[in-house]
């Protein structure tokens, strides 16, 4: 409880940072209200893209990543860290939504439902996220929002970014697909 109440105050501090430094800026730049926040990617397109990557369909690899949720609630109930109350409202909650459901899965029980390797499955979403950021650039290029000039050094910043690979972690610079998913908090025995 203390983690998750530390991620909390950590997160609020963090935004106020932000609104404090990048409100006023962005105030006096012209145009500034023009310029809509850059959206997250959404878990679906991310397994989507993965899906092509590893060559499944993104049902199989949204099964493999579901199946790998549950089997690790199950493995916390049966250690008697999680209670069938909890358990019941968290497997509902990966039923419900991908993105419960990748923070929820690991990596090597993914990997093992494709019969692939875990460098696999990083390779497949590192691949992913590169693929989508890249269309998001030409996108953004073809709109004329960016400039080629602005594009390149997107792309060249892209090519020399350490993307994550499955789950996602903290500083990458885009803050997109799947980046924001934060680290999940320590389960704790509910009777």
């Amino acid at each position: 409880m203390k983690a998750l109440k530390r991620i909390v105050a950590v997160g609020a501090l963090a935004l106020a940072a932000t609104a404090l430094v990048a409100g006023p800026a962005s105030a006096h730049q012209p145009g500034a209200a023009k310029k809509a926040p850059l959206r997250a990617i959404s878990a679906a397109n991310l397994v989507n893209a993965a899906a092509t990557q590893l060559s499944v369909t993104p049902e199989v690899l949204t099964t493999a990543i579901r199946d790998s949720a549950n089997a690790r609630v199950d493995a916390l109930v049966a250690a008697k860290r999680l209670g069938a109350p909890a358990a019941t409202r968290i497997k509902a909650r990966i039923a419900a939504s991908l993105p419960a459901a990748m923070r929820w899965s690991k990596a090597a029980t993914v990997a093992t439902n494709l019969n692939i390797t875990v460098d696999a499955l990083h390779t497949g979403f590192r691949a992913a996220r590169k693929a989508l950021a890249t269309a998001r650039i030409d996108a953004a290029l073809a709109a004329g929002k960016i400039t080629q000039a602005q594009a390149d050094r997107l792309k060249a910043r892209l090519a020399a970014a350490k993307l994550p690979g499955y789950k996602a972690s903290w500083g990458w610079g885009f803050w997109t697909g799947g980046f924001r998913h934060l680290p999940h908090p320590k389960v704790k025995a509910s009777r």
